[in-house]
């Protein structure tokens, strides 16, 4: 029965029980004070931030019973914003200020290249000046320790100049070059007592030489000028003198002399080729070279040229001028006309050039037509191409006593040979290796060897021909005069 009432009672006050949820916001303030060392505040300063309070969102539960008694339950709590404590900021930066004056420790050199000083000389144009330049600074510190210096500002005292000094790259040096004319001034004088086409020289004429004293002017070692500061002749130029014939030739004179047409032959052997004893008695009397006579090993290059085949010319020349050799062209007016430009080049480069006749005409067959066209076919030519010597090779090697009378009369030596080959025919060239091989068995002092530039053969093995004559013990040298 007591536990019936009991329940009863207690059930009677649960229901008069009440419960609410409520929230508020809570404010709360600590008394935490941090005190900070500020390195960008200076020392002495300080600076307060004020504490930034807690605050809290608190959702709680409260219950009140049948006697009005209370009881509080935390639900939940959300922080709306943290606690910062105060904050008190102490500057503990000291800034010391001083100043410096800092003097160059030496003065700047400049080296300036004077081309009016030798090479070698200075000089100095500008003493120089050491700079003085004052320095504020400041020294920071941190609690009595230095940190690091600043530079603030700087004013400069002496302004620095540099020292100059001009150094010297002219070289003079000197040298002394000796010049000879290149040709001799040529008078000629008629001469009534000379057959017309005759030339007597009667002065050799000399070359003038003079010596030139320079001074080159070099700059680092590359040559800037030259200039002339001396000259002094050696040897006094003389003219050469050539009396000229203006007799004219009675062609008739030469009708008692025989115009049998010849053809120049020779017997190939050792230790000389030779010739017919009826032929070299009567070549004595006319001025006639066919083989030079000599002990000597020295040969005679000569080339036929009457007209260029390809540019075989060309080719043997420089051949000629890369061995060093010294040649004799005979040449005819149609290869002069056709190629005035070789034949100049065969001078300038110290070969002889000689008379081939202007058309190729055949000795005895010309001389039949006319003694005066005979003559004008050789004397003409040496009108047309100044600088011929007075060497005549007979077309086709044909000849009479005739022509060689006339030939000696007109003041030419005429030039046979003592070697030559079938190399004319441009079609039908011989096998170089044999060429080269007949050639050289075939020199002995004093030889002329004919060679014709038409043939590809010959330029070929030219450079090698000259080097087999050389291995020998030969020289080449050029015909005299």
């Amino acid at each position: 029965m007591k536990k019936v009432l009991f329940l009863s009672a207690l059930l009677v006050l649960t229901s008069c029980m009440s419960t609410k949820i409520t929230t508020e916001i809570v404010e709360m303030t600590y008394a935490d004070i941090i005190q900070i060392e500020d390195k960008e505040m200076s020392k002495g300063t300080q600076k307060v931030e004020e504490a930034i309070p807690e605050i809290k969102e608190i959702k709680k539960e409260i219950t009140t019973d049948f006697f009005g008694n209370k009881q509080e339950k935390i639900l939940d709590e959300v922080i709306i914003q943290h606690f910062v404590p105060k904050k008190i900021i102490t500057g503990i930066k000291d800034v010391r200020v001083r100043q410096e004056v800092i003097k160059d420790q030496e003065i700047v050199v400049e080296q300036v290249e004077d081309k009016t000083l030798n090479k070698g000389i200075e000089k100095v144009v500008q003493e120089g000046k050491l700079g003085e330049v004052e320095i504020t600074y400041e020294d920071i510190y941190y609690k009595g320790i230095f940190d690091r210096t600043q530079e603030v500002s700087r004013k400069v005292l002496v302004e620095s100049e540099p020292k100059i000094i001009n150094i010297g790259i002219k070289e003079v040096k000197t040298r002394t070059v000796v010049f000879t004319d290149q040709e001799l001034v040529v008078v000629r004088q008629n001469d009534a007592t000379l057959d017309k086409g005759v030339e007597k020289v009667i002065q050799a004429g000399t070359l003038k030489k003079v010596e030139i004293t320079y001074e080159d002017i070099y700059f680092k070692g590359v040559l800037d000028s030259s200039k002339e500061v001396f000259r002094k002749v050696l040897v006094q130029a003389v003219d050469k003198i050539i009396r000229v014939g203006t007799k004219e030739i009675t062609t008739s004179n030469y009708l008692n002399y025989s115009n049998n047409d010849l053809s120049w032959w020779y017997r190939p052997g050792t230790p000389t080729a030779t010739i017919d004893s009826k032929i070299a008695a009567l070549i004595a009397k006319y001025n006639v070279y066919w083989q030079i006579p000599t002990t000597q090993k020295v040969v005679y290059l000569t080339f036929d040229e009457g007209y260029e085949y390809k540019q075989n010319t060309l080719s043997i020349l420089n051949t000629l001028k890369t061995k060093g050799v010294k040649a004799t062209f005979f040449i005819t007016g149609g290869y002069y006309s056709s190629h005035p430009e070789l034949v100049k080049k065969m001078m300038a480069e110290g070969h002889q050039v000689a008379n081939h006749t202007i058309n190729h005409y055949r000795a005895s067959t010309v001389l039949n037509q006319s003694t005066q066209k005979y003559i004008d076919d050789v004397v003409n030519l040496d009108k047309l191409v100044p600088g011929l010597v007075k060497l005549h090779r007979p077309p086709e090697g044909g000849y009479s006593e005739r022509s060689l009378k006339i030939l000696k009369d007109l003041g030419y030596k005429t030039v046979f040979w003592s070697f030559a080959y079938r190399d004319w025919e441009t079609a039908n060239q011989p096998d170089p290796v044999a060429a080269k091989q007949k050639i050289l068995d075939n020199i002995h002092p004093g030889s002329i060897l004919l060679l014709h530039a038409v043939s590809d053969t010959n330029v070929s093995i030219l450079g090698d021909v000259i080097d087999g004559i050389r291995a020998k013990g030969y020289t080449i040298q050029q015909l005299p005069r």
